[in-house]
């Protein structure tokens, strides 16, 4: 940073991260390498000419926790089928959902998927990752009768998502 700095470059940090996921540890090394991003994170971050994170909530706990500005520029929708009027006809007998997410705890997938039974609307939730909890959500779903409305595609590569986006954007 003080060499580039020196270079006269401006430098752009970009933030995806909650910061509570940062005080999140499943072992040991974990924690090590947690505490060790949260110092580095102080540090270099003080540094930028410019700091930018994707959420709102995620630029306000960053300039509460290291009085930084963060700025939050929202990332850019799939494509313009998102906005079309037959995308939000509420009135189909099924509304599709999806997510492409690391499933863990700290993503509320679980909530999401205990809510489904309890919605008027015919939800099918896709979900498309892999992580450690992927088979408590499997059986949650499973123990709600919801299996079926409840999809876990698995990884999936950046190209194939595109081939396949009838199966992941809402229809």
């Amino acid at each position: 940073m003080l060499f580039l700095k020196k270079l006269n470059i401006k430098i752009v940090l970009i933030e995806r991260t909650p910061y509570q996921e940062l005080s999140i540890y499943y072992n040991f090394s974990d924690f090590i390498k947690k505490n060790i991003i949260k110092f580095l994170i102080g540090i270099t971050f003080k540094k930028a000419d410019c700091c930018v994170s994707n959420s709102k909530y995620i630029s306000k706990k960053f300039n509460q926790k290291y009085n930084l500005n963060f700025k939050t520029i929202y990332p850019p929708s799939f494509d313009d089928r998102v906005y079309s009027k037959k995308t939000f006809n509420l009135n189909r007998k099924f509304i599709h959902i999806g997510t492409a997410c690391r499933l863990t705890k700290e993503k509320g997938l679980e909530n999401f998927i205990k809510i489904i039974p309890k919605l008027k609307k015919n939800i099918i939730f896709k979900i498309i990752g892999n992580g450690p909890e992927l088979n408590n959500l499997q059986n949650i779903s499973k123990n709600l009768g919801i299996k079926n409305r409840v999809k876990f595609l698995g990884k999936q590569k950046t190209n194939k998502i595109k081939q396949n986006k009838s199966k992941i954007n809402i229809k």
